[in-house]
Parts: structure tokens; C-alpha cells; sequence
């Protein structure tokens, strides 16, 4: 029996990936004259935005980077107004079932923070899980979910749109559910890898009504 549902944030509860796209690359050309592109950007993924900007930018201009990237990532947003079409439905459906709910993200807490309360998210979850400057820790933080929840990896599913997040819960030991309904997965991909896809998010909300 599911207990916990963990969830990815970009590309999973709402198409907020061109946001950081598009703060990325105000960053860039405003520190190096040039635009990096989206497949340069999507490379420096795994630390939070604080971790990329101090791998991008020399120790004394990370405070203005990430100050840079905040602000043209707020504006950004406004492109992004609304989950994906059922999330809402599904994370209430899970509350109703009293399903414990976290995010986990690579994203910085600003950032994180922002977009859930732009889309209208944040009275779902429970917890909310960061990313750190040093490189990817979602292994970690599901793993320590696990032991402060007290639930057997059977309990606890993660909910992301990449093979990484796949990768990443099975890793941890928990059960890997893939978001086929991203505008940037891919259903191949994550099939090889995720204990089930789900192509549409009224699948996942199938799944969720026969749990």
C-alpha cells in the first residue's frame, strides 16, 4: 500500500522547464555577451540553480548571478500560470486518501518555493525537498523521507518526468513512477527504467483511485 508520493517538480507538476531555460540563459548572456543553449543548460542539471551559477561564474559575481537568475526567473513565470491539466485533481484525490505528499527537487529553495506558490501548489505537500550547490542529492533526500516517515521502501513512490529521477528512486530503494505526461519526457525511455508510466495524468490519477 502506498503511503507517500514524492514528486519532481519541473516537468512534472507543471511544464516550468522553458522558465529555467530562459532564467539560465538571461544569466548568460548577461555575465558572458552569449546565450547558452537550452541542451548546454540541461548538461549543467544536478546542483541547484546556486550550484550551476557558482560552476558558471567566478566566486565574486555569485551573489549578483543568482540574484540575476531569481529575478529573470520570476519574470519568466508568468508564462507559467497553471499546473498541467489534472495535478490538482490527482494531489487532492491523495490528500483525500491520506497519502503523504513531498516535493523533491534539484531546484534551489527560491525558486522551488516560488513556482509552487505561482501555481497554487503549495497547501498540497508536506514537505518540501531542495536541491544542493554540491550536485544531485535526491537519493539522499528519499532516503531520509524513508527513515523520517518511518515507511518501507514499498510505501514511498517518487513521481518524476526523466530517466535521472528513475534512477535516482531506484537508487533509494523506492518504487519509480514516470510522468509520461511532460512535455520533455520521453515514454520509451522512462519505460525501460520506471516501475510503471503513465502517459496522461488521469492515468496516474487511475492508479491512484485502485491504490
Amino acid at each position: 500500500m502506498i503511503r507517500a508520493v514524492c514528486f519532481d517538480l519541473d516537468g512534472t507538476l507543471a511544464d516550468t522547464l522553458p522558465v529555467v531555460y530562459s532564467a539560465f540563459q538571461h544569466v548568460t548572456q548577461r555575465f558572458f555577451g552569449g546565450t547558452y543553449s537550452e541542451e548546454e543548460i540541461a548538461r549543467l542539471f544536478g546542483p541547484s540553480d546556486e550550484g550551476i551559477i557558482r560552476r558558471l561564474l567566478p566566486r565574486n559575481q555569485w551573489e549578483d548571478g543568482i540574484r540575476e537568475f531569481h529575478v529573470a526567473y520570476e519574470k519568466a513565470h508568468a508564462a507559467c500560470k497553471t499546473p498541467y491539466e489534472g495535478i490538482d485533481a490527482a494531489l487532492a484525490l491523495l490528500k483525500k486518501k491520506r497519502v503523504l505528499l513531498a516535493v523533491v527537487t534539484g531546484k534551489g529553495a527560491v525558486s522551488a518555493n516560488f513556482s509552487l506558490q505561482k501555481l497554487g501548489l503549495t497547501g498540497y505537500f508536506d514537505l518540501v525537498e531542495c536541491g544542493s550547490v554540491s550536485g544531485d542529492n535526491k537519493v539522499s533526500t528519499l532516503r531520509r523521507i524513508l527513515r523520517d516517515w518511518e515507511l518501507s521502501p514499498n510505501e514511498l513512490a517518487y513521481v518524476g518526468d526523466s530517466v535521472s529521477d528513475m534512477l535516482d528512486a531506484k537508487k533509494a530503494g523506492v518504487i519509480a513512477l514516470g510522468a509520461g505526461w511532460g512535455n520533455g519526457s520521453n515514454l520509451n525511455q522512462l519505460k525501460q527504467y520506471a516501475t510503471k508510466v503513465f502517459p496522461t495524468v488521469s492515468s496516474f490519477i487511475d492508479w491512484i483511485n485502485d491504490q
